[in-house]
């Protein structure tokens, strides 16, 4: 297998292959279940992935898992998630965080959730590679990054988004702003340290 395979169908990924020798699974699993813009059909959508996520995990024994999903999680399916994964031996903790705190005009506010393995490789995975240093109020590595980016276009357009919703969105999606992943990964990677002092 490459080192870094394509996979075209999460359903029938060969985890076990994999087991003890992942650091950190992180990804976003599908948030059409969960999201207002939709059905919230949950559990009875047919994108709904997670069942084979957790599957996945329980195979995997990653160390750290962090994901990625919509706000509307919190109130449909989160609890579930979190559950399954404390089953599996992982401490959790999850919060919200926005692109605007990583310096973006736009809010693209999104839940991460954060598993740290408590048990079967025995130690507090992943300790901190680097000194200590405030994530918020505009000090993180992250932050930094995004500041230097350019958020206006150059010749048409203005920097709140795509007009209307439309042509431009197949294209941008509703993805995730990287500098808002690097900063909910740390954030929430020191708070759940803090609790195994």
């Amino acid at each position: 297998m490459d080192p870094a395979p394509i996979w075209t169908d999460l359903k029938t990924f060969p985890w076990a292959e994999f087991r003890d020798r992942v650091d950190i699974l992180t990804g976003g699993y599908p948030c059409q279940p969960f999201s207002a813009a939709g059905k919230r059909l949950g559990a009875d959508d047919p994108r709904h992935l997670w069942p084979y996520i957790a599957s996945g995990i329980r195979l995997l024994r990653p160390r750290v898992c962090l994901f990625e999903n919509v706000e509307g999680h919190i109130s449909l399916g989160l609890r579930e998630v979190i559950g399954e994964l404390e089953e599996l031996g992982y401490q959790t903790t999850w919060g919200i965080f926005s692109a605007a705190e990583c310096g973006a005009c736009h809010q693209r506010r999104r839940v991460y959730l954060l598993a740290n393995s408590v048990c079967q490789r025995g130690q507090l995975p992943l300790e901190r590679q680097q000194s200590a240093e405030p994530v918020l109020g505009g000090k993180s590595t992250a932050w930094r990054t995004w500041r230097s980016w350019t958020v206006k276009p150059a010749v048409y357009g203005s920097n709140d988004g795509p007009s209307s919703r439309v042509d431009r969105l197949r294209l941008l999606g509703n993805g995730v702003v990287p500098a808002t992943a690097a900063l909910a990964f740390r954030t929430l990677l020191d708070s759940i340290s803090r609790t195994w002092t």
